[in-house]
């Protein structure tokens, strides 16, 4: 599984200002865009369409889609999609 930078710090999300316990962000180069993380509320509601997760076409730039949950520690990945 890939690693990204960026995972240990926590994440905000871009359309409510919550810290994020679930979420997606997008990724370039190996280097989470933290950015553009968004909450799992706000994932499905407001970036992904129709009540359905964001892809990574819903996010401006990237080349992977990482589902991040917060764990003991840092974040975890979820799952990545390239």
């Amino acid at each position: 599984m890939t690693t990204y930078d960026g995972l240990a710090d926590p994440l905000t999300c871009a359309e409510c200002g919550e810290t994020i316990e679930r979420g997606y962000a997008s990724a370039a180069d190996g280097e989470l865009r933290r950015e553009t993380a968004v909450c799992e509320t706000c994932g499905w509601g407001t970036v992904g369409h129709m009540g359905c997760a964001p892809t990574l076409a819903d996010f401006d730039g990237g080349d992977a889609l990482v589902r991040v949950e917060d764990g003991p520690g840092d974040y975890a990945l979820g799952n990545v999609k390239e």
